[in-house]
């Protein structure tokens, strides 16, 4: 089991300059454990692409059945306050904290595209390249 940050989720479902690292993530380990605040990142980023014209509205809508379909049994709960003072510790958005919190607290590993955060917390987090190498 690994934590994933949202940029994978979304290459995952949407063709991307990072969709083939992803893919790749998946194939190693499909099995993510995901913040209930992927929902609401992933639907504001489908809606993005539609206001902007790069995917009508009943496509997205497509693919939002499919990642709620695929991580809907992931989603764990948060301990709040313990994500706002790792926020704090390390100076990193509260979006990453949650992901990190989960992690943490089950002992796994975060996997994400972000090096800065990598090299931050590098007893947490792997960067997808180097863990699909791994």
């Amino acid at each position: 089991m690994i934590v994933v940050d949202i940029k994978l989720i979304v290459y995952l479902h949407l063709q991307g300059d990072g969709t083939s690292l992803a893919q790749s993530v998946y194939r190693k380990n499909p099995n993510w454990s995901l913040p209930s605040l992927w929902r609401h990142e992933f639907l504001n980023i489908l809606s993005t692409f539609v206001k902007e014209g790069g995917m009508p509205l009943p496509h997205a809508g497509r693919i939002w059945d499919q990642a709620i379909g695929r991580f809907v049994h992931s989603e764990q709960t948060i301990h709040y306050k313990r994500a706002l003072a790792l926020a704090h510790a390390f100076q990193i958005d509260t979006y990453d904290a949650q992901a990190l919190e989960l992690a943490e607290r089950l002992n796994i590993t975060f996997v994400t595209e972000d090096a800065k955060l990598e090299q931050t917390i590098p007893q947490w987090v792997t960067n997808a390249e180097t863990y699909i190498k791994q």
